[in-house]
């Protein structure tokens, strides 16, 4: 999600808001035996960002979300 005017802890706040709503929806749980879970990495945008390098730095987050074990919400390092 790319979210214009949010910085970057209403971002975090955010994600882990969705990450939340997907693993306490019953009717998803229902889908998957244990449950559905979400990893998330939030990144934010600075001036000299190209949409490559910002796109890196929340994929880095989110591999860190996936090696703390996952079901979690990490922000990528800010640059700004």
């Amino acid at each position: 999600m790319i979210l214009g005017g949010c910085n970057r802890e209403d971002a975090l706040g955010l994600a882990e808001k969705l990450r939340v709503a997907v693993a306490t929806d019953a009717e998803l749980a229902g889908l998957v035996p244990g449950g559905i879970t979400l990893s998330l990495g939030v990144a934010e945008h600075c001036a000299a960002d190209s949409v490559d390098s910002l796109v890196a730095r929340a994929d880095v987050a989110l591999y860190a979300a996936k090696q703390d074990g996952r079901d979690c919400v990490r922000a990528g390092e800010t640059t700004c």
